[in-house]
């Protein structure tokens, strides 16, 4: 048989028993609580953090783009390793002594034209056949084109057909003609909705 006093002391080990799960479950919940305000007041330290911009030589920020999706990248890039690019090449042939560029010569956006002429062949730079190339203004596109005839005499020569085409020549480069087996570089320019300005600088034989 449980005395009295047994009992009471029975029953005080109970109730303490209970106070200090009472109290470790206080101090389970402020550690968790604590570790929840950290990591929102870390969180949020990261959020107003200053970001840290880098400058090129000449003073411009560097924008790191990381990686874009679709054709259009309206941020300045900067290619540190170096670029090749890749590109179209449009072969022509004609027996034509004239010929005027349309939209279709353009459309798969050439980097290399190679035109094999069987007679003396002016080609005419119509600034509507570039409206899709470089539709906005400020856009610039650069084709290199070859003389493929392997007869020097078959030359191709350039001109502007219409008032949209501002076609200019480098100093050094006696006119707008390029011999068999020669090279040229057309850089052209949208400078309003209808015009364009052509480039031309020519390369010939150096062995």
């Amino acid at each position: 048989m449980i005395s009295k006093k047994g009992k009471r002391t029975k029953k005080k080990r109970s109730v303490l028993l209970t106070i200090r799960k009472t109290k470790m479950k206080k101090e389970n919940s402020l550690f968790v609580y604590t570790l929840v305000f950290l990591a929102l007041f870390i969180g949020v330290l990261a959020l107003f953090k200053p970001a840290t911009v880098q400058y090129t030589d000449n003073g411009q920020p560097v924008v790191s783009v990381g990686g874009q999706s679709g054709q259009n990248q309206d941020s300045r890039q900067f290619f540190n390793n170096g670029l090749t690019e890749g590109g179209a090449v449009l072969a022509t042939t004609t027996t034509a002594a004239t010929y005027t560029t349309v939209a279709k010569d353009f459309s798969g956006s050439p980097k290399t034209w190679v035109i094999t002429p069987n007679l003396n062949t002016t080609i005419s730079l119509s600034s509507t056949s570039t409206r899709d190339y470089i539709p906005n203004i400020g856009d610039t596109a650069e084709i290199m084109i070859k003389n493929a005839s392997s007869t020097a005499a078959a030359t191709v020569t350039f001109a502007a057909v219409d008032a949209g085409v501002d076609l200019q020549k480098n100093e050094d480069t006696a006119d707008l003609a390029v011999n068999g087996l020669d090279w040229m570089k057309l850089t052209i320019v949208r400078t309003s909705k209808y015009a364009i300005v052509a480039l031309m600088e020519e390369y010939i034989e150096a062995d």
